[in-house]
């Protein structure tokens, strides 16, 4: 006989004692306990939790992992989100495109605002291809990404060179989903 346990996500990690009894066709009994270890694990893969201030200093602000989204705004996403694992992902998808669109802005740069476009109909598309429904998360987004003045005005730039422009969608089921 197999017995199969499916935990969901846990927010801190915890041990947990099993206990196990059996009794056979003639009442007979034997027991055993076990103890493990159900480790949270998405917290560790955050980088580290940045300096409020010195995360505000410039426009591009503190990316230690590199993968395009600021440090602080991934700790907001696992602050809003930190049983949610699927959402955080599609949610740093919007938070590296609005990172992009923020420095593209910033460096009146028109190819890093036609990258940054072409990433945004990716995240449109991931976002259907999820099944969420993520407008209420798009608000959260903002306040994370635009959370300075240069980055707002960065932010404002960026979208006043995007005027006129047209970028086609793309197919949920081609999109890269992933950072």
């Amino acid at each position: 006989m197999n017995t199969k346990l499916v935990f969901g996500e846990v927010q801190t990690t915890a041990d947990i004692t099993l206990n196990l009894k059996v009794t056979d066709n003639a009442d007979a009994t034997a027991s055993a306990q076990t103890t493990i270890r159900i480790a949270e694990i998405d917290a560790a893969r955050l980088p580290p939790e940045p300096d409020a201030e010195a995360g505000r200093q410039t426009v591009p602000g503190i990316n230690t992992n590199g993968n395009g989204v600021r440090d602080d705004v991934e700790h907001s996403l696992y602050l809003l989100y930190p049983l949610d694992t699927p959402r955080r992902e599609i949610l740093l998808i919007g938070a590296q495109v609005a990172q992009m669109e923020v420095l593209a802005g910033s460096e009146n740069n028109q190819s890093a605002g036609d990258a940054a476009s072409q990433r945004s109909a990716e995240f449109a598309a991931c976002a259907v291809a999820s099944g969420f429904y993520i407008l209420p998360d798009l608000a959260a987004l903002d306040f994370f990404t635009l959370n300075t003045e240069a980055r707002s005005q960065a932010y404002l730039a960026y979208e006043a060179s995007r005027a006129g422009t047209v970028q086609p969608a793309i197919d949920p089921n081609s999109a890269n989903c992933s950072l």
